[in-house]
């Protein structure tokens, strides 16, 4: 308490500076354990434990709490846990470049480099899930004003200074006006998304991209992408579904 007796509520950087430096120093610490030692570190503090619960969770420290079990006896996962799918893999430009590896179930996945590399060596390349472009190449008319990446894998196209081997042969969907680095990346994108997206194929799609695009909010427009994938990978095969599902779930 204050000199008045008073109690002060923290600032959200304060709590969260608090928090971050406890749970660096004890990482084990649930969240009452995390609410108890904030209280006594600062008695001024008028502080409860749904506000230290929120935090904690928002900053993703949240632990499985052995007390919070369900009646299947299993522990309840508060946050989602990452874990390594069956399609966790690099194409690396030499082979046992690199390789990813998981490490727990608070830090996840990553990839590590198994030796030395030679300064600006490509380590490796891989396509992403799911991309989506800048929004300054993005229309309600899909891409129309002068793509510069390719809507598959991401691939600088159309600028000056690359070589044709760069460039790849650039091609532009037969429908409408987004642009691909290569025929082979116009047609793995309309097996994984495009045909969905596709302005002249699905108009019905157009809504949704100029209400992001009003909103200068990409972040639908990406998970839209990660679920049309899994929808279209399921068309493909079972198998490929369930292998486009577990790693959006990874």
């Amino acid at each position: 308490m204050t000199d008045d007796g008073r109690t002060t509520m923290p600032s959200e950087a304060e709590l969260q500076a608090a928090i971050d430096a406890l749970k660096k120093s004890k990482p084990e610490l649930g969240v009452p354990r995390v609410c108890a030692m904030l209280r006594e570190s600062n008695p001024t503090w008028q502080l409860g434990e749904k506000r230290v619960r929120k935090f904690m969770s928002t900053m993703g420290l949240i632990q499985t709490d052995p007390s919070s079990v369900n009646t299947t006896g299993k522990a309840a996962e508060t946050v989602p846990k990452s874990f390594l799918a069956p399609g966790d893999f690099v194409r690396t430009v030499g082979k046992g470049q690199v390789e990813v590896k998981y490490i727990n179930g608070t830090k996840g996945k990553g990839v590590f480099a198994v030796g030395d590399f030679v300064e600006k060596t490509q380590v490796f390349e891989e396509t992403p899930f799911a991309w989506y472009p800048r929004w300054d190449t993005v229309s309600n008319t899909y891409h129309t004003k002068g793509n510069d990446e390719c809507q598959l894998c991401a691939r600088t196209i159309h600028r000056s200074g690359y070589s044709a081997r760069d460039l790849l042969r650039p091609v532009k969907c037969n429908r409408c006006s987004a642009w691909f680095c290569s025929n082979v990346c116009r047609k793995e994108a309309d097996a994984r998304f495009h045909q969905i997206e596709c302005a002249r194929s699905n108009p019905h799609f157009a809504p949704l991209a100029q209400a992001c695009l009003g909103w200068s909010w990409g972040a639908p427009m990406a998970a839209a992408r990660a679920i049309e994938r899994v929808l279209l990978e399921f068309e493909q095969s079972a198998e490929r579904g369930k292998l486009a599902w577990e790693s959006i779930k990874a």
